[in-house]
């Protein structure tokens, strides 16, 4: 009869210990994943390739018109 109670009695002792633990390891895990994830939003993610920073202008080409009847006349002369 001993036996029996001192059993039943370890055996509620390390389901009460084994709850707290799982308790413990729960809220460690979620600080832990929310710390992980806090600092991954702050860090500034790297510059692409396909950007460019800076000032710029876009010159365009100069293009020269020649009129139709002005090469025919310069052959002639």
């Amino acid at each position: 009869m001993l036996a029996l109670v001192l059993g039943a009695a370890l055996l509620v002792t390390a389901f009460f210990f084994l709850f707290f633990f799982l308790v413990i390891a729960a809220i460690a895990l979620s600080t832990f994943s929310i710390r992980a994830l806090w600092r991954a939003r702050k860090v500034d993610p790297s510059p692409t390739p396909d950007i460019i920073e800076g000032e710029f202008s876009v010159e365009t080409p100069v293009v020269q018109k020649i009129e139709a009847g002005t090469a025919a006349n310069d052959e002639k002369h």
